[in-house]
Formats: C-alpha cells, sequence, structure tokens
C-alpha cells in the first residue's frame, strides 16, 4: 500500500476547498477529493503485478493532475519522482526498528 497526500492551493497561496486530484502511480490512477486543501489517495500494488515489476527497484513518475468542474480555480498537473517500492518498505522497517 503506498499513500499519497497532495497539497492544492490557488496561485495567490490560499487553500483550494474543491476539486479533484488524479493521483497517478504504478500504473493505476485514484481520484481523491481536495478536503482543507488536501487530496489523500492509497494505492494498493501487488509485490506480483509483472506490469510494475520495475517499479518494485527503481524510482518511478507519480502524476497529480488537479481539475476542477466548478471552474472557479484553474486545472494544472506536477510530478515527481518516488523510490522504489522495496526501497521504500525496508526503510520503512527500519525506520520502526530505530525508534523502538
Amino acid at each position: 500500500m503506498e499513500t499519497v497526500t497532495v497539497a492544492v492551493a490557488s496561485a495567490n497561496g490560499s487553500v483550494v476547498n474543491e476539486g479533484v486530484v488524479a493521483i497517478q502511480v504504478d500504473g493505476q490512477t485514484v481520484f481523491a477529493p481536495v478536503v482543507n486543501g488536501m487530496a489523500t489517495a492509497t494505492v494498493a500494488t501487488s509485490l506480483f503485478d509483472l506490469n510494475v515489476l520495475i517499479d518494485l527497484f527503481f524510482p518511478h513518475l507519480l502524476t497529480a493532475t488537479y481539475t476542477d468542474s466548478s471552474g472557479t480555480f484553474t486545472g494544472s498537473s506536477a510530478f515527481d519522482t518516488v523510490p522504489a517500492i522495496l526501497w521504500d518498505f525496508f526503510m520503512a522497517e527500519l525506520a520502526l526498528q530505530l525508534v523502538f
């Protein structure tokens, strides 16, 4: 499971409370509503999905696309590179071991 949170603000920096963000990662697209300037989605990726096999071992692209059907705000897109799924998993496990 991979949880993605996207911050959404207007051009002048004020918080946006409407619209939807389409989050594309690991070959999937998940739609999340914007609430208090944030859109959060969880993507489930199977370790046995051959379509995302390369994402298990190498960094891969995450794209977020904002749309507002009311037309109050202009749509926009952003992208980032996220760590390999297995690397991210191992680092999270290591962090848990160090904390407790």
